[in-house]
Parts: C-alpha cells; structure tokens; sequence
C-alpha cells in the first residue's frame, strides 16, 4: 500500500563474544559482540554483521568526553558520548539522519549532578516521535539509531 509506514522496534543485547550468542537469534534484536564491537543482526538462519554505516564490518565508536563547557557538541555517527555533568546541562546535537542511516550513537550522563543531558534532533527529525529526548537519571545512558529519516532509542 501506498504511504504505509512499518516501524519495526528492535532490543539491543549484549554479549561477550558471538560464540555466547543464543542458537537461536531473535529477528527483532540486535546483538552486540563486546570483544570485537560488531553488531549483529538474527535472518533466520544465522547472525549477519549490520554496520553499513561504518563503512566496514565493526562498530568502532569514537569516545568522546563533553561537558557544559563545549556544549552544543554536534555528534557523529559512531560516537559514545560520556557527558561530565558537573558544570551544568550538556547539549547534544544528532546529525541528520538521512545522511546517518544506520548510524548508532550512545550519549551517557555521568555522575549524580541534577543536571541534564539534552539530546536534539536536526529540523523535523524526531526521537521516538519527539524532537528532543534528556537524560536525567544518574549514569543512565540512550543509545540511538538512525532509519534514515529520524532516531530511536534502542
């Protein structure tokens, strides 16, 4: 049908090693090889790697530390954004999603500070339907990717 939307949400799971992954994968989760950082994605017979946007095989994130001092900070595909909150609320900035397809960005807050991490969209992009997402629990942490036209937390 024309104009019909399919949202498919999908579970992160997180493993030491593929060989600890289940027999048996689920279509609607991504599994994430700690020792290597490759995404992995269950097709029904067995796991495939799914980082295009990496432009290789691996998820190999930038780690990058920001605080109220450099904030807005406009991040990248690929970064993990550990945000010092001592100083005050940090910005973060999504670029556009349609150049970021399948892009995956994780933005922590550090510390028990009141503070807040404030996630932004770029103009009519969205967050799970919203155009910002914050992070106000201490340590918590949103891991987001791109389907080429907005974000979700995943």
């Amino acid at each position: 049908m024309a104009g019909l939307d399919i949202f498919v949400e999908y579970k992160l799971e997180r493993e030491s090693t593929l060989s600890s992954f289940p027999n048996r994968g689920s279509l609607n989760r991504l599994y994430l090889a700690n020792d290597t950082g490759i995404l992995y994605q269950w097709d029904g017979n067995a796991y495939q790697q799914t980082n295009p946007s990496t432009g290789g095989t691996s998820y190999e994130p930038n780690i990058i530390v920001r605080s109220f001092a450099d904030s807005p900070y406009v991040a990248a595909s690929n970064d993990v954004i550990l945000c010092n909150m001592t100083l005050g609320d940090v910005t973060i900035e999504l670029p556009i999603s349609s150049s970021n397809k399948n892009g995956i960005i994780v933005v922590k807050k550090n510390g028990s500070s009141p503070n807040k991490v404030v996630i932004n969209c770029n103009g009519a992009e969205t967050i799970d339907g919203s155009p910002t997402a914050n992070i106000t629990t201490a340590n918590n942490s949103f891991t987001v990717i791109s389907d080429g036209a907005n974000w979700f937390i995943i």
